[in-house]
């Protein structure tokens, strides 16, 4: 009794549980993407040399994943305000745990963090992105917007890549969520500009700019 009194105070504190659960148990951070998915990103990462942006980190699982799989000289920008997530508000971001989810498990060096919202990062910046990882809100009009804003920036041979984009015609139903799986069909269909459909695992889709 007096122990689960305990754990029920201690779990009140902020971020307090993700963070046990970083140190012991850091897969069950990452329930929102698959061990495919993950390999997936792994695989582009490794074959980016340059500047990759995140839009979207949360808790860091895949900021980990991207930042120990890319080249020595590449380098990972996350962009998240870290707040509650755009189809889950009981779920919350986190610098905290993101920051010592790379540390612990990513390339920490390789990676730096702009905790704002991706429209307002989006004024300051001007380098070229290699690799582009859009991951944020999940309605229509914001994961469109974070497109239209970044893609400029990817040049020929670049990879953009889409979570929670695919087969998702009902809320939370099918591999994804309406809005990012609607904005990956345009672009398959040419809606978007020429873009070119080279892989899809799970929910996760990635295209090409030739």
């Amino acid at each position: 009794m007096k122990f689960s009194l305990i754990k029920k105070f201690l779990f009140r504190v902020p971020h307090l549980e993700n963070f046990i659960r970083l140190l012991f148990r850091p897969e069950s951070l990452a329930k929102w993407t698959s061990q495919e998915e993950r390999s997936c990103l792994a695989k582009y990462a490794a074959k980016t040399e340059g500047k990759i942006v995140e839009i979207g980190t949360f808790r860091g699982s895949t900021a980990a994943v991207i930042s120990k799989a890319m080249p020595p000289k590449s380098r990972l920008f996350c962009i998240d305000p870290f707040i509650a997530d755009s189809m889950d508000p009981d779920e919350r971001g986190s610098f905290f745990i993101s920051y010592l989810n790379v540390l612990l498990y990513g390339d920490i060096k390789k990676v730096t963090f702009l905790k704002k919202y991706s429209n307002e990062a989006i004024k300051d910046w001007q380098d070229e992105i290699k690799m582009l990882w859009i991951d944020g809100s999940h309605h229509y009009e914001d994961v469109k917007t974070d497109f239209k804003d970044w893609s400029p920036f990817v040049p020929s041979g670049g990879y953009i890549l889409f979570h929670d984009s695919n087969h998702a015609d009902k809320a939370g139903e099918g591999k994804g969520w309406p809005g990012p799986t609607q904005l990956c069909n345009e672009i398959k269909l040419g809606q978007h500009g020429d873009y070119r459909h080279i892989d899809s695992v799970d929910s996760l889709n990635v295209f090409l700019k030739p």
